[in-house]
């Protein structure tokens, strides 16, 4: 376990999803694919790839 890269706590992988859609200029679901392939290089193995889509999903479909 010491080997893993330590995962992300909640408010660290939604601040880096908050990040990238900002970077990539996201404002719709539609940049869904964008988000992503900027998103998984940062996050790989730290976090739940299922969790991170369902919350970029979540962002993108209720922009605060």
């Amino acid at each position: 376990e010491s080997l893993l890269p330590q995962a992300l706590s909640e408010d660290e992988l939604n601040a880096t999803i908050s990040k990238v859609i900002l970077e990539v200029g996201a404002t719709g679901i539609k940049q869904m694919g964008d988000v992503m392939k900027v998103l998984l290089p940062l996050i790989v193995g730290r976090a739940d790839g299922k969790e991170v889509s369902d919350k970029v999903r979540a962002c993108l479909t209720n922009p605060q």
